[in-house]
């Protein structure tokens, strides 16, 4: 017997169906909820696919450094200017490669330094 046939799509379905029509779904579902969204409790912004920002940075434990920088790429070309969030990411990132640097170098010297915030640090916001 042969699996079911997507006409849509031009492809076999899996057990659960059409793989495409199940991500066409949840997309649809997803930009339903972010028509209504709640801009200080789910941004629209930083919501894709049906899959909110602040979940991965979570779930991943990425931290404040990583956290801010995948915020800024999540969101870029969705909210503002898509340049300036991916320099945003890029100064968390060479602001998170600068501390972790620090430590390494810390460590091999025999002392361990946590890496304390510099007023000539401050960045984006």
């Amino acid at each position: 017997m042969t699996a079911p046939f997507c006409d849509r799509h031009q492809t076999s379905h899996g057990p659960s169906g059409c793989a495409f029509c199940g991500i066409e779904k949840r997309i649809a579902e997803a930009d339903a909820a972010a028509a209504s969204h709640d801009p200080v409790n789910h941004p629209a912004h930083y919501t894709r696919g049906g899959i909110e920002c602040i979940d991965v940075i979570e779930k991943l434990g990425l931290g404040f450094h990583l956290g801010n920088a995948l915020k800024y790429l999540w969101r870029a070309g969705v909210k503002g200017d898509e340049l300036e969030d991916l320099r945003k990411a890029r100064w968390y990132l060479d602001r998170e490669i600068a501390r972790l640097e620090r430590i390494r170098s810390n460590t091999v010297q025999g002392t361990f330094a946590v890496g304390l915030v510099h007023a000539e640090d401050e960045g984006p916001r």
